[in-house]
């Protein structure tokens, strides 16, 4: 069994890099470094690309990095996506809604 760091820095870099971003924008709404006005026209993009997220990216990222971690069997694969998708499905959830309130929108 090989595993593969960069595999799987670079699939959670596919999975996580919306909600990361997500999360950057409302630590910087939060301590006023940028204004909610002056952003809004930019976050319109925000919507479909969180929903490519969810349904693309964070999939292909998780897939990677269990191909990375060595996984072959199914097991092992479903062991891994009962906890992979659901922590994913977590923290999607909670930068979609963080941002959504940073910008005054209740979810």
């Amino acid at each position: 069994m090989t595993v593969s760091k960069a595999g799987i820095a670079g699939g959670l870099a596919i999975a996580l890099a919306l909600p990361v971003v997500e999360r950057i924008i409302v630590v910087l709404l939060e301590n006023g470094v940028v204004g909610a006005d002056e952003t809004r026209p930019i976050l319109s993009v925000f919507g479909p690309l969180a929903w490519i997220s969810l349904l693309v990216l964070g999939p292909v990222g998780i897939a990677i990095v269990g191909r990375s971690l060595g996984i072959r069997r199914w097991p092992t694969w479903l062991s891994f996506l009962l906890a992979a998708v659901p922590l994913f499905l977590i923290v999607w959830f909670l930068s979609a809604a963080m941002l959504s309130g940073a910008l005054g929108n209740p979810f």
